[in-house]
């Protein structure tokens, strides 16, 4: 961070950031993980008997690792391992008949490895910045270097998050169940 005895300005810092950034497009094309599908999958059943298997449904969660994330007297959505779906999807069609199914399918590959692109540049700029600030000799470059640090920080944090949130999301597909009864329109006609 030292060049001819003094320590980069201000401006330099912020190309350093600026390239870090655009350096982590390039690597997020290139180490993008492949088959990481996020997996809505909604249900509209007839039933004979809403509560009865509702109720089974969930008693049977359990068994493919899968949990709920909300629940009323006519519908379920349950979180379930990204490999247990075929199965569970097998279990829901058998408890009545179909009247919809509906899937909608995100690719998460290059949205988490653009995060963790990002996240190892920001970890490694922030050791630049580590840098500056103990050969920092005046208050001003002290002050500019840890608004500097406090910024980053906030940044490695936040994509953190975001890269833990993702990599949850993938092993997990959402399975919404919504129950009708046999016989009766579940169409509002008000």
């Amino acid at each position: 961070m030292w060049r001819n005895g003094t320590i980069l300005s201000a401006t330099i810092l912020s190309l350093l950031v600026t390239s870090g950034a655009a350096g982590q497009k390039r690597q997020a094309t290139s180490k993008a993980p492949a088959n990481l599908i996020y997996q809505q999958v909604t249900y509209n059943l007839q039933v004979p008997d809403v509560e009865k298997e509702l109720s089974g449904l969930l008693s049977k969660s359990p068994q493919f690792k899968a949990y709920f994330q909300q629940l009323t007297d006519k519908s379920v959505v349950l979180m379930v391992p990204t490999r247990q779906l075929p199965r569970l999807q097998e279990t829901v069609e058998a408890i009545g008949d179909v009247m919809s199914k509906t899937v909608d399918t995100e690719n998460l590959a290059r949205p988490l490895a653009a995060a963790e692109a990002r996240l190892k540049s920001r970890k490694e700029l922030l050791q630049q910045y580590f840098a500056v600030l103990s050969k920092s000799r005046n208050a001003q470059d002290i002050v500019k270097a840890q608004n500097a640090l406090n910024r980053m920080t906030q940044d490695i944090e936040k994509t953190a998050g975001r890269v833990k949130y993702l990599r949850h999301k993938a092993k997990y597909s959402r399975l919404t169940v919504n129950f009708g009864l046999k016989g009766k329109s579940t169409i509002n006609r008000n």
